[in-house]
């Protein structure tokens, strides 16, 4: 949860997140990007048509509530793989991909922008990466 005038600084060293409670209807693995399927509170991982409501915190067993992540720093995020820093982190299919602002020139492109999770603030050269997110 969000708690004003607490945020990363000299006095503290912890980036400020919001954070909320989903039952998972499935496994959701910690970094995966999450997303709302009923009544307001189930929530399962993302498809390419899904609108992304966070990144889970940690992993979440099916049947079970867990974290999500709904914006601020996030430090384990499941990518596909290569993003560069600067660049633009989009759904995938249970992964977070990329795009660069330059690329943004299709129809589909602009679509992804839709889905838009937050920003790469490092390479990642493996399957996990890091950044500011900000969903829905």
């Amino acid at each position: 949860m969000k708690v004003p005038g607490i945020g990363a600084g000299p006095s503290n060293l912890v980036a400020e997140q919001v954070v909320q409670s989903f039952y998972a209807s499935e496994a959701i693995a910690k970094g995966e990007p999450v997303a709302l399927v009923t009544n307001g509170y189930t929530a399962a991982k993302c498809n390419t048509t899904d609108v992304c409501i966070g990144i889970a915190k940690e992993a979440i067993a099916s049947g079970s509530w867990g974290e999500v992540i709904r914006s601020g720093w996030c430090d384990y995020i499941v990518t596909d793989e290569n993003v560069a820093a600067g660049v633009l982190y989009v759904q995938a299919d249970g992964v977070v991909s990329s795009i660069a602002e330059a690329d943004i020139d299709t129809e589909a492109e602009i679509v992804l922008l839709v889905r838009k999770v937050g920003v790469a603030v490092t390479s990642d050269t493996g399957a996990v990466g890091e950044g500011l997110i900000q969903c829905l």
